[in-house]
């Protein structure tokens, strides 16, 4: 038995000396959900229950994924989780307005009610998922512009359940632009823009941002 012993303690000296067992940090985020409605509205395609699911089942993953870095000694994997959710859908008097500062209002007006419906007063590090049905947007997803030391931001989900659209928006708030494919009508790789050249907008087919 002590032999046995013996060569298990050797072998976590091994392994620890080799550096095997490296550490991640993880930087874990709230996503609080509200849902919203207006008279004749159609119920969206989930409800913020089955959203907050999408978070923890979908996002959470795409979200390691993006940002696991292993072995780098600075690796800080980002952990989206579900946080409260608002059962009972905020009665609006009309729908959710598209663009323009009216959309920027609505926005704001539900993230004020919504938290003082979830009894949540500091939100400063929370974000908000604001579940919305078909309100003729030509839109599935929008989000505030923050910057990489964002720990805190909305967006408004427009007629979808789409885990890649939340970590899509999730990554504007984080100040990431659209990654965007460049296209020449030369058939060149690069060139002027504007007379040859132009981008793509969503073009990019390799990450969350395309």
């Amino acid at each position: 038995m002590k032999k046995r012993l013996h060569v298990f303690v050797v072998l976590i000296l091994s392994f620890s000396s080799l550096g095997l067992s490296a550490a991640v940090a993880v930087d874990t985020r709230v996503i609080d959900v509200v849902e919203v409605t207006w008279p004749g509205a159609i119920k969206p395609p989930a409800d913020a229950a089955a959203i907050a699911a999408v978070i923890d089942n979908d996002v959470n993953i795409r979200w390691k994924a993006y940002t696991t870095l292993v072995g780098d000694p600075k690796d800080r994997t980002i952990n989206f989780v579900s946080g409260k959710v608002l059962t009972t859908p905020i009665a609006l008097g009309q729908r959710m307005p598209c663009s323009g500062t009216g959309s920027d209002d609505f926005m704001k007006l539900v993230k004020s009610e919504g938290y003082k419906r979830l009894g949540i007063s500091d939100f400063s590090n929370r974000y908000l998922v604001i579940v919305s049905p078909k309100s003729g947007c030509v839109w599935s997803g929008r989000a505030p512009l923050g910057d990489a030391k964002s720990t805190s931001g909305m967006l408004v989900l427009h007629d979808t359940d789409s885990g890649f659209v939340i970590a899509h928006e999730l990554g504007h708030t984080f100040g990431l632009g659209h990654t965007n494919f460049l296209r020449c009508d030369s058939g060149a790789k690069d060139g002027p823009w504007g007379v040859d050249c132009q981008a793509i907008e969503y073009g990019g087919v390799i990450d969350a941002m395309g």
